[in-house]
This record gives structure tokens, sequence and C-alpha cells, in this order.
């Protein structure tokens, strides 16, 4: 499998060098979702902080013995840990939250609501269900600015998120029950060639278009990496705010 890099990378993704200002990045990877020719935005981080970023993560996970913790961001200085039902289970500044996360999920959470508003849960996991099917996600509520939902996700450990091209004859436009719109869906007997998958690397951020988006803009084809234990942080941790 291919790696998305600043170097080498498909034409239908956009790549932006994050490297010396994520916020700046971040806006640029938004507006290229703009562009109808570009099916997901890829921002690239280098971080050198990832193996104690997953320490950190792996210890969290073995203190409750979860594979899916849950952070929001309600105001600049201000984040919870929230769990089923929106119940509130701890509360952190950035400096405790940098403790109990580490630095790249810590400036994960940080800095991504700020450009896109609406987008204040992450969730970071260990656990993909059954991501691993290339699918696409749907979401209720477009962030401000945006023609339909986005879903960002960044791993520490174990592989970003694998993109593949779309054609348009692989969609339809059809009425989607639940959101209760017209939204793109797979034809059914979609067939995926692994050979055009493509990964993001560790520490680097995946924008993705989900399926509401109107018809001149496909949505992001994608999947987890496959992974041999469903549930272990030692394997793979990946941070995900969804639309």
């Amino acid at each position: 499998m291919q790696q998305i890099s600043l170097q080498r990378y498909p034409d239908y993704v956009a790549v932006i060098d994050g490297r010396y200002g994520l916020s700046a990045a971040l806006q640029a990877a938004k507006e290229a979702l703009f562009n109808p020719d570009c099916q997901c935005a890829v921002v690239v981080r280098a971080s050198p902080t990832l193996v104690a970023s997953h320490a950190q993560a792996v210890a969290a996970f073995r203190a409750t013995g979860k594979a899916i913790h849950a952070y929001a961001r309600l105001q600049d200085d201000r984040f919870v840990q929230v769990g089923m039902g929106r119940t509130l289970l701890a509360e952190f500044n950035r400096e405790s939250l940098l403790e109990s996360v580490g630095s790249d999920f810590a400036q994960f959470l940080t800095i991504v609501p700020d450009v896109f508003p609406g987008l204040r849960q992450m969730e970071m996991r260990a656990h993909d269900y059954q991501n691993v099917q290339p699918h696409l996600d749907f979401g209720r509520i477009a962030p401000a600015g945006l023609l339909g939902g986005v879903t960002v996700t960044m791993a520490v450990k174990g592989g970003g998120t694998v993109v593949t091209p779309l054609q348009r004859d692989q969609l339809l436009r059809a009425w989607h029950e639940d959101l209760e719109q017209v939204t793109w869906q797979l034809r059914s007997g979609l067939t995926i060639d692994p050979a055009q998958d493509w990964a993001v690397a560790d520490g680097d951020i995946c924008l993705m278009r989900s399926s509401e988006w109107p018809e001149s803009h496909l949505p992001t084809l994608h999947r987890s990496p496959a992974r041999s234990q469903q549930g272990q942080a030692a394997e793979r941790v990946v941070a995900v705010f969804l639309p």
C-alpha cells in the first residue's frame, strides 16, 4: 500500500504542509474540500512526539479497561471527558489535558474545533468496529461554512485512515431515511481495488467529505487499516472528530 507524503500522493488528495503552522494548514485543507476534484485533504505534521503520545493513550485505556475514550472542548481552556449519555467523567485545562492524552491528541483536540466550528467531540479509539470495510461517513449537521459534514482523523500508531478513489458511476444519489435528505450512497456490488489504496501516515491529519455533500462534490471512500486484534491499544490508536 502506498503512503501519502508531501512528495507522493494521488491526484484526488490535497496535501498540505502543516509542520510549521497547523492552524493555517488545517484552514487550507478545509478550503481544499471545496474543490470538486479533491476527494479528501491531508495535513502533514511529521510529529516527533508520537511514541510518547501513544504511550499515554495506552496508559489511559488500561486505567479504565475501555477501548474508546471521548473528549470534548467546551471553551478555550476547558476540556472534558464524557461517557455514555454525555455524562461528565473528568475536566481538564490545557496542561492537565496534555498529561492525560499526550501532546499530539491534545493539539488535535485544541485546534480542530477552531477551524471547524461544530466539531467539538474527539473519540480516541483502540477499537475500529467494522471500519476496515470501505465506507462513506454521514453527518446530520455541516460545520459552519461547509457544504456537508467532514470527518477528521489522526492516528499516533498503527497507520492513519486509508483512502481510495471514487468514480461517479460507483455512486448513486438516493433518499437517506435517517438523514431525511438525498445523499451519496455506494452502489451495491461495488468492488474496490486494493492497489489503489493510499494510507495516511501516523501523526498526519485526514479530512474527509461525508455523504451529504452536493452532487458537485464526491464524498471520501475510506477505511481503517486491517488489524490483527481489535481493541488492542498497543497495536493502533486513532482520534476521530465525526461530522
